[in-house]
């Protein structure tokens, strides 16, 4: 029924809109009446024919058959875009005009079918991808480094007729600052001597800092104990201050255990002449004659880590290399312990304290005149007490303070702020303490109930805060004026220096023995002798008779 309402409003329009629509114009004809009744008479006929087609269509009921429809291009294939866009639904066609037909009988034009909205695919939903995030990591380093490999040449060495050296190459790496310290020490076999050197800065040979090879060249002394010779320590450091530190043990479990073979070349047994036809005798070996090993330990370039004791079981000491101390470290030396400058020196950073007893001095040798024994830095230290020096120097700067000694052909350079403080101890010919001629030092001198013997004390005064003091002391066997100090002639021996200012060097109370007061005169540099100096050498007094509490040097010894 309601299908047949449809139809029914549906043809009502069409005659609506055909009976309204306008007539195409005409070609004129010469009979405009014949030519509107013929066209109103048309569409008449076309009236009464919809409106019995739609009666019948109301009396029998019947579903009609639908009109076909349009053909329309097919429609594309649907993409589905990131973000769905539904495809809009297609407009109803529109009527079309109906063309008037030759005959009376019109053809209905039929309605267009609207084309079905299309079902788009669901759209997945994207699932998010995580990436990480990254943040830059600061650069440090607290790994300490590592060591790969070491090694030396030769294995073997003789030292019967000199010293010899080996190079020892070593494989190392480091994560980031890079190597920067070194130490190898080799123990005898009877533990009593040691070579070793600690190294720093440390460049290596080949490829770099964090990777690379490292060598050292280390001497071992003429007549060091024989026999095997095992590596006892060795030690790394980065430019951080990481450090590792093997000992021995600890590298023979990771297969770097490393010996060196000391002793002479063996020469081959001499067999004794075979007479014909006589039988050959069994040739006799002959013994080999080892030399008497040294005692001691040969101390070769190194830096101390820590607090060091030197001790009379490790006496003599030998300094082959030099021997750093660097401040806040101290070096101990015990009483009766001999040290011997074999062309190098302790260089003093921090602290030394020598301090002997009257029956166990210490004593310090140097092998070749012009040594020096101590390089003093300006934080630098050293006190000695029952020291016994010969043939060497001692001091640049620091303090240095010694008591109760004996100096025998010393000389005592001081320069750049140098604190030389003497008590109860003999100063025998080229004792010599002096302030260098360097007008940028300004270094002075206490000297208390001390002797001299064969050169007066001479004194270089270059400060300009603190006076020199040469007090209670006894002088043997000087001559008044020039003297003469390893071929160089010093005019005057107790000398004001022009950075002086109004300083200078009090030398009261000393006995000169055999000199007068002009004599003693005859040594004194300062404003009574030139208008270039404004301070004074004060000697008088002058003692009639030695201090009680000055030791007797006057027969050289």
């Amino acid at each position: 029924m309601k299908l047949t309402v449809v139809l029914v409003l549906l043809i009502g329009t069409l005659v609506l809109a055909c009976s309204s629509a306008a007539p195409a114009p005409a070609e004129p004809t010469p009979n405009i009446d014949a030519t509107v009744e013929a066209r109103v008479a048309q569409e008449r006929a076309m009236d009464a024919t919809v409106e019995a087609r739609a009666r019948e269509l109301v009396a029998a009921q019947v579903t009609p058959t639908p009109y076909p429809t349009n053909t329309q291009p097919p429609m594309p294939t649907y993409t589905p875009h990131p973000t769905y866009t539904p495809y809009p639904t297609n407009t109803p066609q529109p009527t079309n005009t109906a063309t008037p037909a030759p005959t009376n009988t019109p053809t209905l034009v039929p309605t267009a079918t609207s084309v079905p909205t299309p079902t788009p695919a669901p759209i997945p939903t994207p699932v998010p991808v995580l990436i990480p995030t990254t943040y830059p990591n600061p650069i440090s380093d607290a790994n300490p480094p590592e060591l790969v490999d070491f090694f030396f040449s030769p294995s073997s060495i003789d030292l019967s007729i000199s010293s010899k050296q080996i190079e020892i190459t070593y494989e190392l790496s480091d994560d980031v600052s890079g190597i920067s310290a070194i130490g190898t020490a080799f123990t005898s076999p009877s533990g009593q001597q040691m070579v070793q050197f600690l190294e720093s800065p440390f460049i290596p040979e080949s490829g770099s800092s964090t990777n690379g090879m490292f060598q050292k060249s280390l001497t071992f002394p003429q007549y060091s104990e024989q026999g095997t010779w095992t590596v006892t320590s060795l030690y790394i450091g980065d430019s951080v201050g990481n450090t590792v530190e093997f000992s021995g043990s600890e590298l023979e479990l990771r297969g770097l255990g490393r010996s060196l073979q000391v002793g002479p070349v063996t020469p081959a047994p001499t067999p004794t002449a075979i007479p014909t036809p006589t039988a050959v005798p069994t040739p006799t070996a002959v013994p080999t004659l080892a030399p008497t090993p040294i005692p001691g330990t040969q101390m070769g370039a190194m830096m101390l880590s820590q607090d060091t004791m030197w001790t009379v079981a490790g006496s003599p000491y030998y300094i082959e290399g030099q021997v750093q101390i660097p401040e806040g470290i101290t070096l101990t030396i015990n009483p009766g312990v001999t040290v011997i400058g074999s062309g190098s020196n302790l260089l003093v950073g921090g602290t030394v304290k020598a301090e002997g007893t009257a029956p166990q001095n210490i004593n310090f040798v140097s092998d070749n005149y012009g040594g020096s024994f101590f390089g003093i830095l300006g934080s630098g230290k050293v006190l000695v007490h029952y020291g016994v020096f010969k043939d060497t120097s001692l001091g640049t700067g620091g303090s240095l303070e010694i008591y109760d000694s004996f100096l025998e052909n010393v000389e005592i350079p001081a320069a750049y702020n140098m604190r030389f403080y003497a008590e109860r101890t003999k100063f025998i010919d080229f004792g010599i303490l002096y302030n260098k001629q360097n007008r940028e030092v300004n270094s002075y001198t206490t000297i208390l109930n001390s002797c001299f013997f064969g050169n007066p004390p001479i004194i270089w005064h270059a400060s300009s805060e603190y006076d020199s003091i040469l007090n209670f002391n006894s002088i043997y066997g000087v001559e008044p004026g020039e003297t003469e100090v390893d071929g160089n002639i010093i005019e005057h021996s107790l000398k004001l220096m022009r950075n002086s200012d109004e300083t200078g060097i009090d030398a009261t109370q000393n006995y000169w023995d055999g000199l007068s007061e002009s004599d003693v005169k005859s040594f004194v540099y300062d404003k009574t002798v030139s208008i270039t100096m404004n301070g004074t050498v004060n000697f008088l007094p002058m003692s009639s008779q030695p201090h009680t509490s000055t030791p007797d040097c006057s027969g050289g010894n």
